[in-house]
């Protein structure tokens, strides 16, 4: 077996000087997980409240009455009004930006407005 060159032992502390601004295996792992998780959300324009995920873009599921329907926004120009003379709709008003809030009051809120109106 030969001795690394000084070339090679530089390259392989750089890949090491990478591998440690991802942070330990823990910490890794932890970031993945979060990542995956459903998050809650209201927004105040629809007033509603819906659970979702952001990557680079948001998926996201609004309640119809007795199931969540999943959509997805990409770059969306939240609450923004928008005239559009060739399109269907020839205007329209997109929603604010749903915000993130804790479960607990996602829960309430929910509950509040969906289960007791039905």
């Amino acid at each position: 077996m030969g001795f690394l060159g000084t070339e090679t032992i530089l390259e392989k502390m750089n890949e090491l000087e990478e591998y440690k601004k991802l942070g330990t295996v823990e910490q890794l792992s932890k970031r993945i997980d979060e990542e995956n998780v459903l998050k809650f959300y209201y927004c105040e324009s629809e007033d509603s409240y819906l659970i979702g995920r952001r990557i680079d873009t948001m998926y996201y599921a609004h309640w119809h009455g007795n199931h969540f329907t999943w959509d997805m926004s990409r770059y969306l120009p939240w609450g923004e009004h928008v005239v559009s003379p060739k399109s269907l709709w020839k205007e329209h008003t997109y929603p604010s930006e749903p915000k993130e809030i804790p479960f607990e009051d996602w829960l309430k809120g929910f509950v509040k407005k969906y289960i007791t109106e039905d």
